[in-house]
């Protein structure tokens, strides 16, 4: 199984929805990828993380609160 890492906003836009989180993770099950949602937390945050992530991660996909991509 590849593994994919979602790192989302959720504090970007207005909308928050979590059942478009949990759809999206469901979908990425469904297609053969590990997925792994991490939070950004601060401003920045997220290319702290994508730096950081491991070699062996085959996708990443960043996510917005509003659902943009």
């Amino acid at each position: 199984m590849k593994k994919c890492v979602v790192v989302y906003n959720k504090h970007s836009g207005k909308k928050n929805n979590n059942d478009f989180i949990n759809n999206f993770e469901r979908l990425l099950k469904e297609n053969g990828y590990k997925p792994e949602i991490i939070y950004s937390k601060y401003k920045a945050h997220i290319i702290e993380i994508v730096k950081n992530l491991p070699n062996e991660v085959s996708l990443v996909i960043s996510i917005g609160g509003d659902g943009t991509f």
